[in-house]
């Protein structure tokens, strides 16, 4: 019964109504369609641009990551190769006071002996060198033990207190190392300035 109902409403409707509604359900259906399109054609490009963005945030998130870690190598290389150019350059200056405090030790100038090896001795210490450094804290006894308390005096005047320095170098060596050799130059000062 409603299919035959709905055939005799059909058939009441007038054409023109019928073709009214027919073009108002293709327009209504064109307008949502143009709708979603126009909806679609905005959202789409600001969804991908979105997704781009993220995208070239998280590249650039890891870009940055990777340009610290880089840049942290670099510089672990860096304060490598300084401190061993630094050692270096320790060594150096200490074996260039060393030769000269040899030479000055052969030509019986004892107090320009005793200035050399003084300079060389944090040299040494620095660049780790200890077989040399130990070398020359013996070959500096011998040297105050030759010179005159009037080398001891002029050098004390004229270059710095020996006493302060063998002090704060003795307690900067906190292994104690060398502390027997400190003793005995520390001594060896002590009877220089004695003599008359």
């Amino acid at each position: 019964m409603d299919a035959h109902a709905t055939v005799t409403a059909a058939q009441q409707l007038d054409p023109l109504q019928l073709l009214t509604q027919v073009d108002s359900f293709y327009n209504g259906a064109w307008n949502r369609l143009l709708i979603f399109i126009t909806i679609a054609g905005l959202l789409v490009p600001y969804l991908i641009q979105l997704y781009q963005k993220k995208i070239f945030d998280i590249e650039a998130k890891k870009l940055e990551e990777k340009f610290t870690q880089e840049q942290k190598k670099l510089k672990e290389h860096f304060l490598a190769y300084q401190t061993a150019t630094d050692k270096e350059l320790a060594y150096v200056t200490a074996g260039i006071y060393h030769v000269q405090a040899l030479h000055m030790r052969a030509q019986h100038n004892y107090a320009g002996a005793i200035k050399s090896i003084t300079d060389s001795i944090l040299p040494y210490y620095k660049s780790g060198n200890f077989g040399n450094f130990k070398k020359l804290l013996n070959i500096l006894e011998e040297c105050i033990n030759l010179a005159s308390a009037q080398d001891i005096r002029y050098i004390e005047e004229d270059y710095y207190n020996l006493d302060t320095k063998f002090t704060k170098f003795q307690s900067d060596d906190k292994d104690r190392i060398f502390s027997d050799e400190i003793i005995k130059i520390k001594r060896a000062l002590k009877a220089t300035r004695a003599k008359t």
